[in-house]
């Protein structure tokens, strides 16, 4: 029986399919980089089943209500007691295309932290989803099937805070097979994790969303929290907790080379210090051997770079502020405002690179 493997996309628009990118290229990897295991077991499919879970469609309604008005969003923090007057200086005069991120992608996080229904209309449609593939897909004597789950960007907090739930709670059907007594999920793979600076209740360390070792009751045997240097998501106020022993694994990319999709899910994948430590996880050390790891991270350091080192050094340097900048208030409205500048500079640097 396919273990499953639960695929949480992050912030902006992710509409009916957005999962068929991600899923290529996990299938695809391991016969770019020539990992042998996967020809000799008929593909990476044939050991997993991939799993999409949605949630955007909770942000919808206030979306259409404020048809990116920033007077609109700003009646109703008011109307709601939200309290956030620094985003909404900086929304007031902010420059176009680092508004057009805010209300394509940013806005996302805002709701998700700061609008309590939204929360939780979010956190049960994901728990829900990854309850009912999972029961689904349980055997014939009920025995349920090995699940992980790859996270990135606000689906970290997002699966964070639905596996908080799911340990804790029954599903909405009163069954309470997936509980904490009953269930435990076998890999947490958090992509650029700001499920830290996004905290609410449960925090993040005090979860039982945890791996063995770390301390109090655990929900998880492993988590692996994956971090690129020039990503300011994560940068904000990291996933950083101390004495969770050896199942908690922390990838912190350091290389000096930076490109204009540091944040992206794809771009992750791609970086063989975050598939190898995956598929391993997922398929045993043989699925990359340690001579297939070592020419996978030499020919991915050696990758041509776009012909524009300029602007890739401007971005660099503005990346640095920006995260300087962001990380020493380490607040959800400082990760909001940091992320459209972000994306905003990374937009620009790619579009003079043409």
């Amino acid at each position: 029986m396919p273990k499953l493997l639960y695929l949480v996309h992050g912030m902006g628009v992710h509409g009916k399919g957005w999962d068929s990118d991600v899923i290529d290229r996990l299938t695809t990897l391991p016969a770019t980089f020539g990992y042998q295991w996967f020809a000799d077991h008929e593909g990476l499919g044939a050991s997993v089943r991939l799993v999409p879970v949605s949630y955007d469609e909770a942000f919808a309604d206030l979306l259409g209500q404020w048809d990116r008005s920033s007077e609109a969003l700003s009646d109703f923090t008011q109307k709601h007691g939200i309290a956030v007057p620094d985003l909404l200086g900086w929304l007031h005069d902010v420059n176009e295309e680092e508004g057009k991120f805010f209300w394509s992608h940013l806005v996302d996080v805002l709701l998700y932290r700061f609008v309590p229904t939204v929360t939780a209309r979010v956190r049960t449609a994901v728990k829900e989803q990854i309850a009912t593939a999972m029961l689904e897909a349980s055997s014939d004597d009920n025995e349920i099937v090995q699940t992980s789950v790859l996270a990135h960007s606000l689906g970290t907090s997002v699966a964070h805070d639905a596996l908080a739930l799911l340990a804790t709670q029954p599903t909405e059907q009163g069954n309470r097979r997936l509980m904490i007594e009953n269930h435990h999920f076998e890999h947490l793979f958090m992509l650029s994790n700001v499920s830290r600076v996004l905290e609410t209740s449960p925090e993040v360390y005090e979860s039982a969303v945890r791996p063995p070792g770390a301390g109090g009751a655990s929900y998880l045997n492993w988590y692996y929290n994956f971090q690129h240097r020039f990503d300011p998501f994560p940068a904000v106020k990291p996933f950083a907790p101390v004495g969770w022993g050896r199942r908690y694994r922390a990838v912190l990319d350091g290389e000096e080379r930076i490109d204009f999709h540091a944040h992206d899910f794809l771009d992750y994948l791609d970086d063989p210090q975050v598939h190898i430590p995956i598929y391993r996880a997922l398929f045993g050390n043989d699925a990359v051997t340690s001579a297939e790891a070592e020419q996978a991270l030499t020919s991915y350091a050696m990758r041509p770079l776009p012909p524009c080192a300029g602007e890739l050094d401007s971005l660099r340097m503005r990346v640095e502020q920006i995260i300087a900048l962001a990380s020493v208030s380490g607040t959800p409205t400082s990760l909001i405002i940091a992320g459209a500048q972000f994306l905003a500079a990374a937009r620009e640097a790619a579009d003079a690179c043409i």
